[in-house]
This record gives C-alpha cells, sequence and structure tokens, in this order.
C-alpha cells in the first residue's frame, strides 16, 4: 500500500490468515514488517464512468499501486475525463464496435512511473482485450497486463496473441502480472482452461485465485484470475474484497519486494598458470588422438553392421544375396559401389563416415 500502517494489514492478515468462505479455503501470509510491498488491484468493474469515486472511497486510505480494470464500457474520450484521485490513467483499450462492453484499462498511482509496451495492434475485439505496462518498484521489473475475452470471443485468437505478446515482452529479469476476465471458470477442469494453463505453464506463471470471485444465489465461479511467477517471490498474498461497486468481487494482490530469499549464485572457474598448460598439452593430444581412432573404429562398425543387415532395403536384393565368411569383404566392397549408382544420399551418409 501507498503510505500504508503495516500494523492494520498485520491485524487483517491475521484474522484472515485462516478463513473459509463458501466453502472455499485460502490462506493469506502475514507481512512482515520493515519491507517494501506492492500492491494491485483488480477488478471487473462493469461500467467505469458513475463508478470511479465508489470505487475510491473503498481504497481510502490505503491505496494500491496499481489499478486494473476489465469492461469498463466507456470509449477513448469518455475514459480520457475519468478523474481518480492520486492516481493517472496508464494505458486503456476500447472498443470501437460494442462499446457498451468490454474494454480494460490501467491506473497508476501518481508516485510511480511507468512506461507503454504498445501492444495495441494485437487486440482483437471480444476476442482478446489486452493492455500493458512497464514500471519498477524497489529492485523489481514488473510488467502488468490487464485482458478481457468475452464469452464469445475466439479461445484460438485469444491464446495466440496472448502467446505473442507474452513472447514480444519476455526478458528473464522481467516479472508478469496479468489480471483479467476470460471467462474460464477456473473451479472446474475444461479444455479451454488446460489450453490456457499450458500457455502461462510455459512462462513458469500460474494463476493465484483459489476462491469464487462472482457469487450468485445458485452458483459461484472464478472467472477472474490474476497470474504470476510465484517462484520469484518470497511472499505474495491474494484477497477477495467485496465492495459491492460490481457483481464481480474485487481481489487485491500484495507482493514482497524483499529479494533477500533469492540465494546467492557462485560459478567455479579453474585457473590456468604457462606451467600448467604446457603439462596438459602432450597428455590432451595422446587423449585426443585415442577418441578419435575408437570413434571411427564404432562408427566403422555401425555402418558395416547397417548395410549388411539393410542391403534389400537400399540396393532392392532379397536379404538372402548377402554373403558370409571370406567373401563378406568382396559384398562390403559391391555394396558401397551400389550405393553410389542408385543411393545417392547414403553414399553422401557413407562418404562422410
Amino acid at each position: 500500500m501507498v503510505n500504508a500502517d503495516i500494523n492494520v494489514w498485520d491485524e487483517v492478515n491475521i484474522k484472515r490468515s485462516h478463513q473459509i468462505t463458501d466453502g472455499y479455503y485460502y490462506k493469506v501470509n502475514q507481512p512482515k514488517k520493515g519491507i517494501d510491498y506492492f500492491n494491485i488491484f483488480y477488478q471487473n468493474i462493469r461500467g467505469l464512468g458513475k463508478k470511479a469515486r465508489e470505487l475510491l472511497s473503498h481504497l481510502h486510505p490505503d491505496f494500491p499501486h496499481v489499478l486494473c480494470l476489465t469492461k469498463h464500457h466507456l470509449k477513448d474520450l469518455q475514459l480520457e475525463k475519468v478523474h481518480i484521485e492520486n492516481y493517472k490513467s496508464g494505458v486503456h483499450y476500447c472498443r470501437q464496435l460494442h462499446i457498451k462492453k468490454g474494454g480494460v484499462a490501467i491506473f497508476v498511482h501518481n508516485s510511480l512511473g511507468f512506461s507503454n509496451t504498445g501492444i495495441d495492434h494485437h487486440c482483437k475485439e471480444q476476442d482478446i482485450e489486452i493492455c500493458a505496462l512497464k514500471l519498477s518498484f524497489g529492485t523489481l521489473n514488473i510488467c502488468v497486463l490487464t485482458l478481457y475475452r468475452a464469452p464469445s470471443g475466439n479461445f484460438s485468437i485469444f491464446v495466440l496473441n496472448l502467446n505473442t505478446i507474452l513472447q514480444s515482452l519476455y526478458t528473464p529479469m522481467l516479472h508478469f502480472i496479468i489480471c483479467g476476465d476470460i471467462n474460464i471458470n477456473y473451479l472446474n477442469d475444461s479444455v479451454n482452461k488446460s489450453k490456457q494453463g499450458n500457455l502461462l505453464l510455459s512462462y513458469n506463471l500460474t494463476g493465484t485465485i483459489n476462491f469464487p470471485a462472482r457469487v450468485h444465489n445458485t452458483s459461484a465461479t472464478t472467472i477472474d484470475n490474476i497470474v504470476i511467477d510465484a517462484s520469484q517471490f518470497e511472499r505474495y498474498t491474494v484477497t477477495p474484497i467485496i465492495n459491492g461497486v460490481s457483481d464481480h468481487n474485487a481481489q487485491l494482490l500484495i507482493i514482497s519486494a524483499d529479494y533477500s530469499h533469492i540465494p546467492t549464485l557462485f560459478f567455479f572457474l579453474r585457473r590456468y598458470n604457462f606451467r600448467e598448460v604446457l603439462a596438459f598439452s602432450p597428455n590432451s593430444f595422446h587423449l585426443g588422438q585415442f577418441l578419435m581412432q575408437s570413434f571411427q573404429f564404432v562408427v566403422f562398425i555401425f555402418v558395416v553392421s547397417l548395410f549388411t543387415s539393410s542391403s534389400h532395403l537400399f540396393l532392392g536384393l532379397p536379404s538372402d544375396l548377402v554373403s558370409a565368411g571370406a567373401h563378406s569383404y568382396t559384398f562390403f566392397t559391391m555394396l558401397l559401389s551400389g550405393i553410389r549408382c542408385t543411393c545417392p544420399n547414403q553414399a553422401d551418409l557413407c562418404a562422410l563416415m
């Protein structure tokens, strides 16, 4: 949180550390004092226009660093006029056809700088609506992505474009945080869930939401998720926030910016001096000769065995014409000449051997 009192979060997390909601269990780690935490708020807002002040009132006084919102239902000009106190508009995507639905946006706290990633050309209305920005927080280099896929969207296009985007943005030191609603219920197994999961796992990314994000009288689903590389963070917390702004509950991700848990990497190097090089050179020369002769002998035996046992395949001869005993070498000579005439590819291979 920005200017947040960590004692408040200690008290909240102690109360929630072993909480059961509607039969679903989730655990919240307690933050450590003296460590900076990066906070992201995500919600499917279902229309931002008249909800900006209400949303801000639920965030006060502990404002997250980043707000990720889906389905803002606004045009570009309308979104530019939206003012959320203490935040600046980061990046967004607005629909051009079905304006009253969809759209994604990211707002960044005034205390942070950011850069646009320029991935707008990968967006396709209803199939994949996505925006992303990069920022730094402490020692972390973070790329925040917010995305939405409509229930009628083409899932194949979604997976293909998302993979292209991740490939273009990926660097070893960059941490992906993906927030969004792709209309896949993560509480149930499905083909689309497996496809998306396999794609994310190729970047070592996994979902963090294991509790219902949308609860009705007769159903509870998790179609909203926050995806991170959990192995890169010592501690992180994901909690649901029921603010009544939308029928989708919000989620708050708190990540430790402490890298003290990452072990130091050691590299073993061997130092050589002139005396050691002189002592090593004759031995390495004789060893190399021995290995080369052994390799040539093994290859020769392999070629003889291969072509002798499969002559009917290369020469079109019946297998019972293979000679034995004293005539084996004669047949092998004939075999080589036959290869040169009838099998150019095998002849090239034999010449290389």
